[in-house]
């Protein structure tokens, strides 16, 4: 799942996007219901997660046999567990970083974790588009990362009651 592109309109998916210097506007509250990722068929799903600093998640092993979940983590606490079926972990991650998580035992199986520190961020779908709601009026730079594609920066104004369209274009495409 390293790169999917939309072949209609070149759109990525599971691209980060956040905004990275704002410091007003909704308050960090953290989901009370965690976030769930669940390896299936050798697979976590979903591939790409995004949270809130602070936030627990919930990793699953859907599938009748041994899992691990190991992290690649600067910030944050890392771990190498392993998991059998059914079996849930429960993991909090207090700091803003990229994490990859990896099965050590099926090697094709990782996702990856955003760590974001304010709540102004989404993942693009299957046509490469993301929406990030009730942004105050301001100049604000945003941020766009991909696993394979890496990270793109614009510097965009926001202004009150409209809607903005933000384009981020790689020059590989």
């Amino acid at each position: 799942e390293k790169l999917i592109v939309n072949t209609i309109n070149s759109g990525v998916k599971y691209a980060v996007v956040s905004i990275t210097d704002i410091t007003n506007g909704k308050k960090k509250a953290i989901p009370t219901i965690h976030p769930i990722i669940d390896q299936q068929r050798n697979t976590f799903i979903p591939h790409v997660t995004a949270i809130l600093a602070g936030t627990t998640i919930d990793i699953l092993n859907g599938d009748e046999e041994l899992h691990t979940v190991h992290t690649r983590t600067i910030k944050n606490q890392p771990f190498n567990l392993g998991t059998t079926y059914k079996q849930r972990i429960s993991k909090t991650f207090e700091y803003p970083e990229i994490i990859k998580l990896t099965c050590d035992i099926h090697k094709k199986s990782y996702a990856w974790i955003a760590v974001l520190d304010n709540p102004y961020f989404d993942i693009t779908d299957k046509n490469g588009y993301f929406e990030i709601c009730d942004i105050p009026p301001g100049t604000y730079k945003f941020q766009v990362w991909h696993e394979e594609l890496g990270k793109l920066e614009k510097e965009v104004k926001i202004n009150p009651k409209e809607i903005s369209n933000i384009e981020f274009i790689y020059s590989q495409y």
